[in-house]
């Protein structure tokens, strides 16, 4: 985590499908360009919800959000620094304005082990407010199901990044 030094903070926004209510934490910024940033939170992860509830989890994590994919990708690391797995959210393309990154959580979730064995996550929650998304979002959510599925197969470099074995 050493390349954490001297690194532009930002606010992380995630807002429920309707909008209504929203997590947030704070992060460091890795790296930069124009498909994606890549941002830290360090151990202890900690996120604070829209009614004030604070959550803390004992792990740290590094995330990288998207422009123009619909999916971001968080890879979990325990207290020691060792990569546990990914955790795919699927979501809204992020909309960032120098200071938040902010973007709407679509209900599905995946965990994927090092193995890139996955398993679908809250696929209940999904078919209950499925109706509410809307027709727009629904295609997207099963366009990028697809896409995940190929990309995982394919064990592409979006989960292979060198800095996962960085304990530095």
């Amino acid at each position: 985590y050493n390349y954490l030094m001297n690194k532009e903070s930002v606010r992380v926004v995630s807002y429920d499908y309707k909008r209504d209510s929203y997590k947030t934490w704070d992060a460091s910024i890795i790296e930069q360009d124009r498909k994606r940033i890549l941002t830290c939170h360090e151990y202890p992860f900690i996120i604070t919800n829209s009614s004030g509830e604070i959550k803390r989890f004992n792990i740290a994590v590094a995330v990288t959000h998207f422009f123009n994919r619909w999916f971001n990708i968080i890879a979990v690391f325990n207290k020691k620094k060792t990569f546990i797995h990914w955790y795919v959210n699927l979501t809204t393309p992020i909309q960032f304005d120098g200071a938040t990154i902010s973007y709407e959580d679509l209900l599905l979730d995946l965990r994927v082990r090092p193995d890139f064995n996955w398993e679908l996550l809250d696929q209940d929650e999904y078919d209950a407010h499925v109706s509410e998304l809307g027709a727009e979002k629904v295609a997207m959510v099963n366009k990028t199901m697809q896409e995940l599925i190929t990309l995982l197969n394919n064990r592409s470099k979006l989960f292979t990044s060198s800095w996962i074995n960085n304990k530095e």
